[in-house]
């Protein structure tokens, strides 16, 4: 799988590879360059195995999407994810939903969810985040979403088409 180059999606769904076997992925990971997407939901990876994904992370730069949905994930691996997609400005998805991440971990994504050039959609559903802490990150999304939909509006396009339909 290093040097592979026709995979481009790897699903390893229920597996239980535990922090060992997300270790060996990640090796992987730093050296492929074709994968796109990866999903790893149900691999009882722990933080052992997010502190290594989140280093190969800086390393990859063809990963799109990212599925780490029911891993025992907890602060620390949510931090070190959190850390590396500061540098990795290619992943565009990362699910974390259903994992064990607070506050403390899901609060360092917010400038990864703010992001306007390479917007990346962050899911923590599921996990032990107060209320306040996700309508505050909710909130950034949204405002990200509305700034990119003012950046594409096209005004004079749109006064064009005024024009054109009082004339008509």
């Amino acid at each position: 799988m290093k040097k592979n180059g026709n995979i481009k999606r790897l699903t390893l769904r229920g597996n239980c590879i535990g922090p060992q076997g997300a270790q060996a992925l990640a090796s992987m990971l730093e050296e492929n360059t074709c994968l796109e997407s990866v999903s790893l939901e149900w691999n009882q990876m722990g933080n052992a195995g997010a502190l290594a994904m989140a280093n190969a992370l800086t390393k990859n730069h063809t990963l799109r999407s990212i599925d780490f949905r029911n891993n025992n994930i907890a602060d620390e691996g949510a931090i070190a994810l959190a850390t590396s997609m500061r540098l990795n400005t290619v992943v565009t998805s990362i699910d974390l939903r259903w994992n064990v991440i607070g506050d403390k971990g899901g609060l360092p994504f917010e400038d990864i969810i703010a992001r306007v050039n390479t917007p990346v959609t962050v899911l923590l559903s599921g996990n032990v985040i107060s209320a306040q802490a996700m309508a505050r990150l909710e909130g950034i999304s949204e405002r990200r979403v509305e700034l990119e939909e003012m950046q594409n509006y096209d005004i004079i396009g749109e006064a064009d088409a005024h024009v054109a339909r009082r004339k008509g």
